[in-house]
């Protein structure tokens, strides 16, 4: 296992939100268990670096969270947050652009993982048309079409069935295989993992 990509130690949020301590290494699935949905977005926004830390240490890569601007070494999306384009391909051509990536390579590869998880139809939707379950597996199939040090991930196996769950976690083997890390963010285990700790949170659904 090669040297740590993310460290967390000791380290609070603000209203006493504390993230568990972790070592995740390249090439490791890690499991975050979460109380619910709210908890998986406030880790996200730890990760984002959109709250800040009041204490403790976290570096991602090497470096403090707080200070981290590559906005390449992670890959997440959330279809609940603010997005201002409806069409599904200007939003991977614009999750393509801010990452740096190349358009028509991540156009390819989120083409290839719908297919995969027998969800081609979704290319052809509206934000605005979709289910939260179709919302989900467009985050999760935009997420992990655009290559980064650390994808994270929201219930990737909820809403597909066993062809499409065989294939995600044949997809995740190879990606942790080229070195990336996944964190998934879940209530119940995934079907693989290596490592995992437990997020409880003060927000409730």
């Amino acid at each position: 296992m090669s040297n740590p990509l993310l460290i967390t130690s000791d380290v609070e949020l603000d209203r006493g939100i504390r993230i568990p301590d972790m070592s995740i290494s390249s090439g490791e699935i890690f499991w975050l268990e979460c109380e619910n949905h709210l908890c998986a977005d406030v880790f996200a926004s730890f990760m984002l670096s959109l709250l800040k830390i009041k204490k403790g240490d976290a570096t991602l890569s090497g470096l403090n969270i707080d200070l981290h601007k590559d906005h390449s070494v992670i890959s997440y999306l959330n279809l609940n947050w603010s997005i201002y384009v409806d069409d599904v391909q200007k939003l991977v051509k614009y999750m393509a652009y801010s990452g740096e990536h190349k358009f028509s390579s991540a156009m390819n590869e989120f083409k290839r993982i719908l297919e995969g998880l027998g969800s081609a139809y979704i290319l052809d939707m509206k934000l605005s048309e979709m289910t939260p379950a179709t919302k989900r597996i467009t985050s999760t199939s935009i997420s992990l079409a655009l290559p980064s040090l650390i994808i994270l991930l929201e219930e990737p196996f909820l809403d597909i069935d066993e062809t499409g769950s065989a294939f995600m976690k044949k997809e995740l083997d190879n990606i942790i295989a080229d070195g990336s890390s996944i964190i998934i963010m879940s209530e119940s285990a995934p079907p693989s993992y290596m490592n995992k700790a437990k997020l409880s949170c003060w927000v409730t659904q």
